[in-house]
Parts: C-alpha cells; sequence; structure tokens
C-alpha cells in the first residue's frame, strides 16, 4: 500500500474534516464565479398576442391576424412574418434585423458616404448640405 493510503486510513477523523472543509469552500466560492455558464441572449424577434374569446379560427385570423399584419408590413426591418390563428387567440412573431447586421450595414453607409465626400472634395463638388433631403434609393 501507499503511504498516503495507509495514513488516510489511519487517520479517518482528519480526512473526513479535510473533505468537509472543502466541501464548504466550494460552496462558498461557487457564486462568487463571475463566468456566466449561461450568457442573456437576446433573439431578434417580437411576439404580439392578441385574445378574441369565443372566435373561431377563421374569424380570428380574418378579423385579427390579417389587419395586425398589414399594418406591420410598413414597419422596417422586419425580416418575416409567421402567424397562428386559433380559437379565440392569435399568435403573430415577427423576426427583425438582427443588430449585428443593422450596425453592419450602418458602418458601412459611414464609410461610403465619407469615400463620396473625399471624392467629391477632391472634384470640387460642395458638399451637400445637412437640410437637403437624400434622393430615394432606387429598389
Amino acid at each position: 500500500m501507499c503511504w498516503l493510503s495507509r495514513f488516510s486510513l489511519a487517520q479517518r477523523a482528519l480526512i473526513g474534516l479535510m473533505s468537509i472543509i472543502a466541501l464548504a469552500f466550494g460552496a462558498i466560492s461557487i457564486p462568487q464565479l463571475k463566468q456566466q455558464l449561461l450568457p442573456t441572449i437576446e433573439l431578434p424577434m417580437v411576439s404580439v398576442l392578441a385574445p378574441y374569446q369565443g372566435a373561431s379560427p377563421d374569424v380570428v385570423e380574418k378579423q385579427v391576424v390579417e389587419p395586425i399584419e398589414d399594418t406591420l408590413e410598413a414597419v422596417d426591418g422586419i425580416t418575416g412574418v409567421t402567424s397562428t390563428a386559433s380559437e379565440g387567440n392569435a399568435v403573430i412573431t415577427l423576426l427583425l434585423v438582427p443588430t449585428l447586421y443593422a450596425m453592419i450595414e450602418i458602418r458601412k453607409e459611414r464609410r461610403a458616404e465619407k469615400k463620396a465626400a473625399k471624392r467629391a472634395k477632391k472634384a470640387g463638388v460642395p458638399p451637400r448640405q445637412a437640410s437637403e433631403e437624400p434622393e430615394p434609393a432606387q429598389v
């Protein structure tokens, strides 16, 4: 037998006490850890719940879901709409443009504007005033 095994068997009370102390330190230190095991996740989606008590799914779809979907079509930044009509209830889920994607696009636009301003400055064209309306983009 190894000397550690012989010592542990001879001093069972001491080993038990050391085990309890180790468990106590572990229990105290776990809440103080700064590492997040489950980080917060923000999904770019919104759910609209619309109750309509006593209505059939067809009525809910025609009188609740369709008007809400028609209204939400005008909102910029929506990539998809999913609707569910059940008896007395409607759930409409909107998928939005992710924030990171939107930030990247904004940065690209700013870089393009800066490059255009530099080119205009080199060509001697005066920069556009802030009060001027930008031209509409071609789709």
